[in-house]
């Protein structure tokens, strides 16, 4: 549903076209919330109103999403750029169920963003249903799958490459314990238990320092602070490696082993 307004700001000295426009919650996920700061809809042409235009909306299409919050209506800010939200589940700072399905959506002319009524799709890209799926805090679909045969470490890594993936990796920990209930949904049981991720290692001693290999796979270094890491001699690559006890498999860690040692492997990809 679209509702079209004309509202003249003070001291903003332009009319802007105002549109009530029905957002999925999943794609409002993918935007950026400048402020943490939410408003009552009262508020919403008041100074606070302005300030808020003024700061953000100048330069970008702005979104104001309608949510309940106790029992009283209000809105927060997001900017019509791509999230890169690193706070699991997101940062939009208020649920789905709160959402009232409704956004406010401000136009711009001083951006050419006059047209509301532009025909864009809100909708999100999903991976297949036999893959792997999870959604970041940036509101974007993170695929993986599982291949079973078994290769080194750079066999793996240029596997995925030639299909325009990397090697796999996880943001948060509950993306690591999805994965985990996939690989069992899947019947996965290599004779191993390895399976090669996009991560390096290297060992001094007693001292490991671990990385995901590039940040689209991964920038949560911290994530393997979480996991128990099994150390072996002259190890520089990263496995997870799946131990059943009873069922479901309850336990992962992480392993580094040599650079020869076989294993299967996953790939990852965003949604496209």
């Amino acid at each position: 549903m679209l509702c079209l307004l004309y509202f003249l700001l003070i001291p903003i000295i332009f009319t802007v076209k105002v549109a009530k426009i029905v957002i999925p919650y999943e794609y409002l996920v993918t935007r950026t919330r400048p402020s943490s700061t939410n408003y009552n809809m009262s508020d919403k042409f008041t100074s606070a109103f302005q300030e808020v235009y003024n700061s953000y909306c100048n330069s970008n299409r702005c979104y104001f999403p309608v949510f309940n919050d106790s029992g009283v209506l209000k809105y927060t800010i997001l900017t019509d750029v791509n999230s890169s939200c690193m706070s699991y589940p997101n940062c939009l700072g208020f649920t789905q169920k709160q959402y009232q399905n409704y956004s406010i959506v401000f136009g711009n002319p001083s951006i050419q963003d006059d047209n509301l009524m532009d025909g864009r799709s809100y909708e999100v890209a999903k991976c297949e249903s036999t893959y792997f799926s999870f959604t970041r805090a940036n509101g974007l679909n993170w695929c993986a799958d599982i291949n079973e045969t078994r290769v080194t470490h750079s066999e793996a890594e240029n596997a995925c490459k030639a299909d325009g993936k990397c090697l796999n990796g996880f943001q948060f920990i509950e993306e690591q314990e999805a994965f985990l209930n996939y690989s069992m949904r899947v019947q996965f049981y290599p004779s191993a238990n390895y399976i090669h991720l996009g991560a390096t290692g290297t060992q001094m001693g007693i001292d490991v320092t671990i990385n995901w290999s590039e940040t689209i796979v991964s920038t949560n270094q911290g994530l393997f602070n979480n996991t128990i890491i099994f150390m072996k001699t002259n190890a520089y690559h990263v496995y997870l490696v799946l131990f059943p006890f009873d069922e479901p498999w309850a336990m992962s860690y992480y392993s580094l082993v040599s650079n020869t040692t076989l294993g299967s492997y996953s790939c990852g990809w965003y949604a496209n």
